[in-house]
């Protein structure tokens, strides 16, 4: 994707259940909060059966600080939360 190197990347996956229950917005606004944070690089996703989203980061440090890392990445999403 970039061709600047060392770049970091942040995985999340997810396999969708039957009907959007809220996925749709939540993706957009994980992107936007992403592309607001220092170090923030790029993004791309892709999805068939299962989805994948990549992210990409200047440094271990911007992920770390990263406000979606530290308030989703460690709890599974719950649409009736």
């Amino acid at each position: 994707m970039l061709g600047m190197t060392p770049y970091y990347v942040v995985i999340f996956t997810s396999t969708r259940t039957d009907g959007d229950n809220g996925y749709a917005k939540m993706a957009d606004e994980m992107e936007k909060l992403a592309k607001q944070q220092q170090g923030y690089l790029g993004i791309e996703s892709a999805r068939d059966e299962v989805g994948i989203t990549v992210s990409y980061w200047e440094s271990l440090e911007a992920i770390a600080s990263h406000e979606i890392y530290l308030s989703q990445e460690r709890k599974p999403y719950r649409p009736d939360q």
